[in-house]
């Protein structure tokens, strides 16, 4: 869950959420804090960089987002063994 503060083509976004991780028969549960900062071309795309932070790791990444339809954006971000990719909705 995040927030997005806009700023003409500059968004700033501060994220928390839960990591759901599953090794053979043990589920774990992680909490993580994330923050990025982004600039949008428009009609192409989102584009910046921002950090994650778990537990005692701490990964910069960058990140990219499309647009799907109006409130939906495919969204991926990708680092030093950090890797993920989703659909982002805006509200």
């Amino acid at each position: 869950m995040g927030y997005s503060l806009h700023a003409g083509p500059v968004t700033l976004r501060p994220i928390g959420g839960l990591f759901i991780h599953s090794d053979s028969d043990e589920r774990e549960v992680k909490p993580f804090a994330k923050a990025e900062a982004t600039v949008t071309i428009p009609t192409i795309a989102e584009l910046g960089a921002g950090v994650r932070i778990s537990g005692d790791r701490t990964r910069i990444y960058g990140t990219a987002a499309f647009g799907l339809l109006p409130k939906l954006k495919l969204k991926g971000n990708l680092g030093d063994r950090y890797a993920a990719i989703g659909i982002m909705g805006q509200f």
